[in-house]
């Protein structure tokens, strides 16, 4: 194919984007349009220029081609991680993937500010280290480990994203394993990310120090699929810290469980912050 017909589809493909976010269509087609999309041009990389940052998307990816038919991905959580940060302050992206969370944080806190992005998984980490040299955020620090309560290694099965064609990519792979306490030792953070697929609680427990020091506000994910125990546990530490829990429609939740049993998804992102903060990231 030569650069002006790849040329001439990119536009068509781009404009045919723009009426579908316009149509009142979107974004509820979004999943079907996105096979469809992935099925007729096949498996590519592509660059886009979003908003805020670049990023470099795979087409056969589920969350790179929400990206690509959406303009964005998790809005409410993203529209809620731009309210919390301001220049200077410093974001914790723990379970970064390819990096849209981790570059947003990089937007909001710009140049003065730091961002640490934390990714075990060598395929992601790779393609965040991409999406990290796209753009000149350079108050970003990636690091390539898992996030836990202890220090050391281990072994985990990791997929290679998560395909629209559903192949089951998963590798075994070992990998460092670190406490934010350890890491950031010393280091006062403003806001603080956990998506690790249910190991939330070990990571905030080894990140009580530097959650009692600097109170950031924590977005974490809730999974239909962790056991309850562990939920409530979770629920019972970051009530101990004095932090009120709520959704990301700021509607009280102390049943873990009991939420997300009501999502369809089986997974939602909940905030945990003090009173005070609560009230603030309510304001328009």
């Amino acid at each position: 194919m030569s650069h002006r017909t790849r040329s001439l589809k990119q536009v068509a493909y781009n404009k045919a984007l723009a009426l579908y976010r316009a149509s009142p269509l979107h974004p509820h087609l979004s999943a079907s349009i996105a096979k469809f999309i992935s099925a007729v041009q096949g498996e590519r990389d592509v660059t886009r220029d979003l908003p805020d940052f670049r990023m470099s998307l795979n087409t056969a990816q589920w969350i790179d081609s929400t990206i690509l038919m959406t303009g964005t991905f998790e809005p409410t959580t993203t529209a809620l991680i731009r309210r919390a940060l301001k220049p200077g302050m410093t974001a914790v992206d723990v379970g970064a993937n390819i990096g849209w969370l981790t570059l947003t944080m990089a937007h909001a806190v710009q140049s003065t500010g730091k961002v640490w992005a934390f990714e075990p998984s060598d395929w992601t980490f790779a393609r965040l280290q991409k999406n990290i040299a796209l753009n000149t955020f350079e108050h970003i620090t990636a690091v390539r480990a898992a996030v836990g309560d202890s220090n050391g290694s281990l072994e985990l099965m990791f997929p290679c994203g998560y395909r629209l064609d559903g192949t089951d990519t998963a590798t075994r792979q070992n990998v460092d394993l670190v406490s934010l306490d350890t890491v950031l030792e010393g280091k006062t953070i403003d806001l603080l990310k956990v998506d690790t697929d249910g190991s939330e609680l070990e990571v905030i427990m080894g990140a009580n120090n530097l959650i009692q020091t600097s109170r950031p506000v924590i977005v974490f994910e809730v999974m239909a699929r962790t056991p309850k125990d562990k939920l409530h546990s979770l629920a019972q530490l970051l009530s101990d810290s004095q932090y009120a829990i709520c959704s990301e429609a700021f509607d009280p939740v102390d049943d873990f469980a009991e939420f997300v049993s009501t999502i369809a998804t089986g997974t939602a992102n909940l905030i945990a912050a003090t009173p005070d903060k609560i009230a603030t990231l309510q304001k328009p």
